[in-house]
């Protein structure tokens, strides 16, 4: 118990056993170290002396940043038993960094922190980001984390570099399609770019996330983003029907048979790809 001491600035307690700590009314504390201990809760709230926090192999519970309003930057690492992040009003925070931890029921309302920079969610679940409010945002990861809601649409895209892995995204809201098409390659093939992803069904984005490859293409031909068997057809540049066949997704489509040139490949109920054979 620490509480009160209004001159305190640093504490360093990792791998300790350390298993409760009061740090209430320590404003000055500035930096603080309680890495691989057992403190289940921390209560920072009203601290403007702190600008950098990170947590690494805690078994903290409930985390209290509420009005530290000069904190930057905040990196939680290895906490699987977080259940309740408070950044209210943490005006100041530029980056945000989640790696191989759970923070249960968390939704991070982005709007708070209009100087945000940098997120990046490696296996730490998060489901939803929306960042239209975060003009500054320069980097964002998200690997393995779930989330399935994901807006873009900041007027800034062009400043972004986006990685983004094994999530449950099926739509991703950006300014502008065709930059993110052409210069995010480092975003899973059966994801879509839509300017307004609540406009569009879900046959609409399955459908939209078809793409064919290789292409041009001299053996075979794979069709990324379907889930179920469908019909197909392809016909030579003047509308001659050359092969009718059915689909079956991970398989390849054979076209070792075709003459080289200019085919298009027609699916029942879904897009036309036009393809050349060498």
């Amino acid at each position: 118990d620490v509480s009160g001491k209004n001159g305190l600035d640093t504490l360093i307690a990792s791998e300790s056993g350390l298993q409760n700590l009061n740090i209430t009314g320590c404003s000055a504390l500035s930096s603080i170290n309680i890495n691989e201990t057992v403190v289940q809760s921390l209560d920072l709230s009203g601290n403007n002396a702190v600008t950098s926090l990170g947590f690494y192999e805690t078994y903290l519970t409930t985390l209290n940043l509420a009005n530290c309003t000069n904190l930057t930057s905040l990196t939680v690492v290895g906490n699987q038993d977080l259940t309740s992040l408070n950044l209210t009003n943490c005006i100041s925070i530029t980056n945000l960094n989640f790696r191989d931890c759970v923070v249960n029921n968390f939704e991070l309302d982005t709007d708070n922190f209009p100087l945000l920079e940098f997120i990046n969610f490696n296996n730490a679940f998060i489901p939803s980001l929306d960042l239209r409010n975060n003009s500054n945002l320069n980097t964002l990861n998200l690997y393995d984390c779930g989330i399935s809601e994901l807006d873009l649409r900041n007027g800034n895209n062009t400043n972004i570099d986006v990685f983004i892995i094994g999530t449950n995204l099926n739509c991703i809201s950006v300014d502008d399609v065709n930059y993110a098409t052409n210069n995010w390659p480092d975003v899973v093939d059966d994801v879509v770019y839509s300017t307004d992803c609540s406009t569009l069904t879900l046959n609409e984005i399955q459908t939209k996330s078809l793409k064919l490859y290789p292409n041009p293409s001299s053996e075979f031909l794979q069709i990324s983003g379907l889930q179920q068997n469908v019909n197909y057809s392809i016909l030579d540049f003047q509308g001659k029907l050359m092969q009718s066949r059915t689909f079956i997704p991970q398989e390849n489509i054979p076209i070792n048979s075709l003459q080289s040139g200019l085919y298009f490949l027609i699916i029942d109920s879904g897009p036309n790809f036009k393809f050349i054979k060498k």
